[in-house]
């Protein structure tokens, strides 16, 4: 079932506390339900934030032994969301910003856009040999710019 909302009209905040089948989110192999709990708020004219968390569990691969592994994740969201005709126009903003039609807001679209956004594409396993073999590539990997550094001094 999808969720239509209108953004432009209708009482704030708007509090999303509820459960998703992942059978809308094609790319990620999700095992259980999505777990959502999402306040939108709206301060003033034209300004929208979705504050909240986002939990599931998906299945992927460790990018080292190619073992499949479970992960749980947890993702805190803290976006502003604004009508897709906004997209063109510049407009600096400090939060990451979601666009889509106000008048008729998807939350799923929404739900979606976060979780692709926010799930780690290298992912190793806890297996002991495989992370002994990861560990310097794992640092490495945090930090990208640290051979340039090296390079510099």
């Amino acid at each position: 079932m999808n969720i239509l909302l209108n953004l432009n009209e209708g009482k704030f905040p708007i509090k999303i506390n509820d459960s998703y089948d992942p059978s809308f989110i094609e790319e990620v192999h999700i095992i259980d339900l999505v777990i959502v709990d999402i306040n939108i708020e709206k301060p003033s004219q034209g300004i929208i934030y979705a504050k909240g968390a986002i939990d599931l569990s998906y299945v992927s691969e460790c990018s080292s032994c190619s073992k499949s592994i479970t992960n749980r994740v947890n993702i805190k969201t803290d976006i502003e969301i604004q009508d897709i005709s906004m997209s063109l126009n510049k407009r600096y903003t400090s939060k990451d910003v979601h666009f889509q039609d106000l008048t008729q807001f998807e939350i799923k679209d929404f739900i979606k856009e976060e979780i692709y956004l926010n799930i780690p594409n290298i992912n190793f396993c806890e297996d002991n040999l495989c992370n002994k073999e990861n560990l310097d590539k794992n640092d490495d990997l945090i930090q990208p710019f640290k051979k340039i550094r090296d390079l510099i001094k």
